[in-house]
């Protein structure tokens, strides 16, 4: 697990600073609200790395409910910028290019996340990269709803909206 546990704690680390040096460059509200949705997803993933590593480590269990982050927390972020009337208008070049970088970035980690799982002599150890890839896969369709929205927000909202707006 130590290579593979070195790996994802860099690629968390590579992941937030990637997302910090995107929201320096995006001006759009809502891409820069998912750009600092994601930045602070990656924080909150060194530290359950770090705190489900050191359980599996000393013999215990990976259980679900180690991984608690709020998956709904990105589908809100959709409501609360079409508050904003800026949030209606379409993305520059520069905020869908950093949107499709974290879009590349994501989809890298899902296939680390895939590749470590189906690695891992330990059933604890695989449930763990399964439920991280969950997660990378969870940020992909985020960002690639983001940027669905950016690219067109009148389309994206007539057809979306209201998948985002009411949770289903």
């Amino acid at each position: 697990m130590d290579d593979a546990y070195r790996i994802a704690l860099q690629t968390e680390d590579d992941g937030y600073q990637l997302y910090v040096r995107a929201l320096e460059r995006s001006t759009h509200p809502l891409g820069r609200d998912i750009l600092d949705f994601l930045a602070r997803e990656e924080l909150k993933h060194t530290a359950i790395i770090e705190r489900i590593v050191s359980k599996i480590t000393a013999g215990g269990r990976f259980e679900k409910e180690d991984f608690t982050l709020d998956a709904r927390r990105g589908e809100t972020i959709f409501s609360e910028a079409l508050k904003n009337p800026e949030a209606r208008l379409p993305g520059t070049a520069d905020d869908l290019a950093v949107l499709r970088e974290g879009l590349r970035f994501e989809t890298e980690g899902i296939a680390f996340f895939a590749k470590a799982a189906e690695a891992a002599a330990n059933p604890e150890e695989r449930r763990f990269y399964e439920a991280m890839a969950r997660e990378e896969r969870a940020h992909k369709k985020l960002l690639e709803s983001s940027i669905e929205y950016l690219e067109n927000p009148d389309v994206w909202f007539e057809r979306d909206a209201s998948i985002h707006l009411d949770g289903a």
